[in-house]
C-alpha cells in the first residue's frame, strides 16, 4: 500500500535516504524535490552507451564503446541514454547489478549470450525511463513463454520498432501470442536469424492475424541455417493458405515476409510472401474471423 512521503517523519526520511541505492535516491528526489531529509542531492551524469558483462569469474565488467570503465562513485549515477548491452547474464545474476548505479533511458537494448527469465525482465523493464525502439537478442535462451508477454505488455516496449532474434532459443508461438494479446502493432522490422525449419511451426491463423495487424511498412526476415528447399513443407504449411509467394522483392507492396538462407544467398533461395488479395474466413478457438487484404 502506498505511503505518502509528506507523512513520513524527518528522521525516517533521513533513514530512507541512507538505505536507498544511488539510483533509488535520484528517483525519490525527482518525485519530491523540496522535501527535507532526502538530501544530499544525488548527482546524475549522462552516458550514451554501457555494456554490462559477467566474466568467467562471475564478476561484473563495464565497457563504454569497447573501453573499460568503472562503476560510478557513491555520489554519482549514470543515466544510459542510447544503448544498453547486457552480456553473459545467467539465471543466478541479479538485475540489481545494473539498477543500483544506473538509470535506464536507452533507445536500444541488446542481450548477448544470456539466459533470460521473466523475473529479470520484470525488474529491468520496471526501471526503464523511456520507451525502447530496438530490442536485439543474440545467442540467448528465453526458457519461459511468459517472458515475451511481459516484454510486449510493458510500457518500456509499447513503441518497439525493431525486434531481432539471432540464434535464440525461444518459442515463436509465445511471441505471436504476446503481440496479439497486447494488441501490439508498432513493429517496422522483425528478424529471425540462424533459424531451423522448426521456426515455421507456428499457428498459421495467429501468424496471419499478427501480420495483418502490423503497419503497412512492416517487414519480417527469416534467415534459415539450411537451404530454403529443405524447409519447403513447413513453409507451405505456414504461408500456403493466406500468402502469395514471389521470387523477387515486391514492387508495390512494402509489407512482406522474406525467407532466405543465412550467409550464402543464391537468387533461387529467396522467397517473398505477401498477403493474398481475397477474403478468408477461418475458425480459431470457436470464434470466426473474416480477414481481407486491406
Amino acid at each position: 500500500m502506498p505511503f505518502p512521503l509528506e507523512k513520513l517523519p524527518y528522521g525516517l526520511r533521513r533513514r530512507l535516504r541512507e538505505l536507498a541505492t544511488p539510483a533509488e535516491a535520484n528517483v525519490l528526489q525527482m518525485a519530491a524535490p523540496k522535501y527535507c531529509g532526502l538530501h544530499p542531492i544525488q548527482r546524475v551524469q549522462r552516458i550514451d552507451h554501457v555494456e554490462f558483462v559477467i566474466n568467467s569469474d562471475s564478476n561484473l565488467l563495464l565497457r563504454c564503446w569497447n573501453t573499460a570503465m568503472s562503476l560510478p562513485k557513491d555520489d554519482l549515477v549514470f543515466r544510459i541514454s542510447m544503448e544498453l548491452h547486457i552480456n553473459n547474464f545467467m539465471l543466478s545474476d541479479s538485475p540489481q547489478l545494473i539498477l543500483e548505479r544506473f538509470l535506464l533511458a536507452p533507445g536500444t537494448v541488446k542481450f548477448m549470450d544470456c539466459i533470460i527469465d521473466s523475473i529479470f525482465i520484470q525488474n529491468l523493464v520496471a526501471c526503464m525511463e523511456r520507451q525502447v525502439s530496438m530490442l536485439h537478442f543474440i545467442n540467448c535462451t528465453i526458457p519461459e513463454r511468459k517472458t515475451a508477454h511481459i516484454i510486449c505488455n510493458s510500457n518500456a516496449f509499447k513503441s518497439l520498432k525493431t525486434l531481432i532474434l539471432s540464434h535464440v532459443k525461444t518459442s515463436l508461438n509465445s511471441w505471436m501470442d504476446a503481440f496479439l494479446q497486447t494488441k501490439s502493432c508498432t513493429l517496422n522490422y522483425f528478424a529471425i536469424s540462424n533459424a531451423s525449419p522448426t521456426v515455421f511451426k507456428v499457428n498459421k491463423y495467429k501468424f496471419h492475424k499478427f501480420f495483418k495487424k502490423q503497419k503497412s511498412v512492416f517487414r519480417m526476415h527469416i534467415y534459415l541455417n539450411v537451404p530454403v528447399i529443405q524447409a519447403e513443407t513447413q513453409i507451405k504449411t505456414l504461408f500456403g493458405s493466406y500468402f502469395k509467394c514471389l521470387s523477387k522483392v515486391p514492387m508495390k507492396v512494402y509489407k512482406y515476409v522474406l525467407v532466405t538462407t543465412l550467409f550464402t544467398i543464391p537468387e533461387n533461395d529467396r522467397r517473398y510472401y505477401v498477403l493474398r488479395k481475397k477474403k478468408y474466413v477461418y475458425e480459431d478457438d470457436d470464434v470466426f474471423y473474416s480477414l481481407d487484404y486491406s
